[in-house]
């Protein structure tokens, strides 16, 4: 469609030399596809009308990006070259390959008037009649009906400039819906609201205009308007599955469930739907499971989710519905529903380029928090949207705040990232010191004590001279060998020269336990907190003793209170402090029959862990607290606590 150019002489001539080439040629066939698009896109830079070029840039962009990729880089060359043959049939392999055979048909008369050969084409007239149909493009002439396909061309490319450029002033029916998705994608949602409300009104029945526009209401915050086109939608006859696929999905977005159903039976119904590719009806049947498990039909979800995989084995919302990690989602009719989180792609392209700025990209996304929600709940597979709200709950937004406290306790997205929603809420003062939070910890939900405490992970300092300090390496060492005398001797050559120094101490007294000198050991735990009052692990190690020892004593357990009195108080703790403290706590409360209480300490707790010291740490943890059994086990847990060597070093 371009006007054809008229080289100079210079330019003509103009050509990388032959080393090059054989470079980029050696490349592709060593399958070094990215290096070869960057020695590609420098060496078009210089020639730009290179043929040799922009084939192998199609062959590299169709490893490296995808075939729509390519085919935009073979519509570019075939427009940049109109007399090329090879640029020519190149564009006509892609256009008949991905089903633009109005735009094939096109590109076959070039190929033909250049002396190529072009089997299947011409189309037959009838077949014309019939695309055009199919377009809902009667009354259009073929240059419009050709721009629709280039335009569509772009926009499963995501040049999304490229196809509102294309589709500018084409009237036909899909032209006008796929221009306001480029819209949408470049982060004009109200432009692109305003246009499909204008299709639908133009055309009642153009569903996948209806669909879109409810769901750009539900963007903008308008949830009343989205659901007062929630009916019109529900009622809507699909015609294809390019409407079908809308309607349900914004239906479920709507929570809309049973409409979502129905309207899935009417579209397994239709004629088209045998017909329909197999990816089309895996996504179909995907969503009609969807709607099933979340009207609590789980037996039937499973059925489609199964038929979805039937109709393509890859299909990865029904694979990850039907395993077991899914489980207690499914249950719970939490389907994992939509593949992509619909945000606008040049929004998101720019955020994840912008490694300066990614805070001022967050702030410029429109989207409400009513459609950020609809698609956490849809179980869109990005962490994006808890991200967004974290950040829009930073700037003093209530309703974000309430929507992290709430994503908290559900059994969708991991660990991680419903313990970062706590914590952000913690940090912002949005959870008062102490409050209960429910939290889902894999396996149910749980109330959790967040504290106001800063929890740190910096390396402990045992503030002996090096070589008192490698005495005391030496003492861990010889422990956890169980060599518990020799442990001993050189914790006691520590004593001589610091006599009160209170991680010496401490390891003593664990010696002393593990050689079964009970006596001794609570003895020595009583003289380190008389002289160091403040010192955590002291008192918890002391309060733990006395827990043990019970026996119906409730004077040691007021005892045991009075030593933690005061320290879940405390402004900064290390990890190991914390275990330590908040473990002892739960021991505490076991034993006082308050087992809620110890269960949400201990779930407290697993939201810290973040390596395999940490869950060895409240694996113990639990195991003393299931057995509250003479502490033999536990007194190796409090020593691997008592960190005061190197922080690569064990303690006994």
């Amino acid at each position: 469609m371009a006007k054809n150019r008229i080289a100079t002489k210079s330019q003509a001539k103009a050509r990388p030399d032959a080393a090059q080439l054989r470079a980029i040629e050696r490349l592709l066939e060593d399958g070094q596809h990215e290096a070869a698009l960057r020695r590609i896109g420098a060496a078009l830079r210089r020639f730009p009308d290179h043929g040799g070029l922009h084939r192998a840039l199609v062959e590299a962009l169709e490893y490296t990006k995808g075939a729509r990729v390519a085919e935009l880089a073979a519509f570019a060359w075939a427009e940049r070259r109109p007399n090329s043959l090879p640029a020519q049939e190149a564009m006509l392999g892609f256009a008949a390959r991905h089903g633009r055979l109005l735009l094939a048909d096109w590109t076959a008369e070039k190929v033909r008037a250049l002396g190529g050969r072009t089997p299947g084409f011409p189309l037959d007239p009838g077949l014309i009649e019939t695309l055009v149909g199919q377009l809902g493009a009667r009354d259009a002439d073929v240059d419009a009906m050709v721009r629709s396909e280039i335009g569509r061309l772009h926009l499963e490319a995501k040049d999304f400039a490229g196809t509102l450029h294309w589709l500018d002033g084409v009237e036909i029916p899909s032209a006008r819906n796929n221009r306001a998705l480029a819209l949408f994608h470049l982060d004009r949602a109200a432009e692109a609201l305003t246009v499909f409300l204008a299709n639908w009104e133009r055309e009642p029945g153009n569903v996948f205009a209806l669909a879109w526009a409810a769901r750009l209401r539900l963007y903008q915050g308008a949830a009343a308007g989205a659901r007062a086109l929630a009916a019109p939608l529900a009622a809507a006859d699909a015609r294809r599955f390019e409407d079908a696929l809308p309607q349900i999905e914004t239906l479920l977005m709507l929570g809309e469930d049973q409409a979502a159903w129905s309207a899935f039976e009417r579209a397994r119904a239709k004629d088209w739907f045998d017909g329909a590719a197999d990816l089309q009806r895996a996504t179909l049947h995907h969503l009609g499971a969807s709607a099933a498990c979340r009207l609590g039909d789980l037996d039937a979800a499973r059925q489609w989710w199964r038929a979805a995989l039937d109709a393509t084995a890859d299909f990865t919302p029904a694979r990850h519905n039907l395993s077991p990690s899914a489980d207690l989602a499914i249950a719970s009719r939490l389907p994992c529903i939509f593949e992509r989180d619909y945000l606008p792609l040049a929004w998101s392209t720019a955020l994840f380029a912008d490694e300066t700025n990614g805070s001022g990209q967050l702030d410029r996304l429109t989207a409400a928090n009513c459609y950020l929600e609809a698609m956490y709940l849809g179980g869109a597979p990005t962490p994006l949207i808890g991200i967004l709200l974290k950040r829009r709950a930073q700037q003093a937004d209530p309703s974000a705040a309430e929507l992290l406290r709430d994503f908290a306790r559900l059994p969708l997205g991991t660990k991680h990232e419903r313990v970062g929603f706590i914590s952000a809420l913690g940090e912002l003062g949005c959870i008062r010191p102490g409050e209960a939070i429910p939290y889902f910890d894999g396996e149910q939900v749980r109330d959790v004590n967040v504290m106001g405490t800063e929890i740190h992970r910096e390396p402990n300092e045992s503030g002996l001279p090096p070589e008192l300090d490698a005495l005391l390496i030496e003492a861990i060492r010889c422990f956890n060998e169980d060599s518990f005398d020799a442990a001993e001797r050189r914790l006691n050559d520590i004593l001589a020269q610091r006599p009160e120094h209170p991680i010496a101490l401490m390891n003593l007294a664990t010696v002393r336990s593990a050689q079964g000198r009970t006596e001794d050991s609570l003895r020595l735990l009583r003289d380190l907190v008389d002289k160091h009052p403040d010192y955590l692990f002291g008192r918890c190690s002391l309060a733990q003793r006395l827990i043990d020892q019970r026996l119906n004593d409730q004077g040691a357990l007021e005892e045991a209170q009075q030593l933690l009195d005061g320290l879940m108080e405390r402004p900064r703790l290390h990890i190991q402090e914390v275990f330590l403290l908040w473990g002892t706590q739960a021991m505490l409360a076991t034993v006082r029959g308050q087992e809620a209480a110890a269960a949400s300490l201990l779930s407290s707790l697993d939201m810290l862990v973040v390596d395999d010291e940490d869950a060895r740490r409240l694996d113990d943890m639990k195991d003393a607290i299931a057995g509250l059994n003479p502490m033999q086990r536990f007194a190796q847990v409090i020593g691997s606590v008592l960190n005061a060597a190197p922080a690569s070093e064990e303690e006994p």
